[in-house]
């Protein structure tokens, strides 16, 4: 999801429409891994990450 909306209104939006948790990530080089969480994002049986 990449858009022009702010981002928080974008996960409000999916929120509202889906339901569930919502997550935003950010990619980051490796060496600035250590300051931040990290994901692992593997595709479900419709599309979603």
């Amino acid at each position: 999801m990449v858009d022009n909306e702010p981002c928080l209104k974008s996960m409000m939006d999916l929120h509202d429409s889906h339901g569930g948790n919502i997550v935003a990530v950010e990619r980051c080089a490796p060496e600035e891994a250590h300051k931040f969480g990290i994901m692992s994002l593997k595709p479900t049986g419709d599309g979603r990450l």
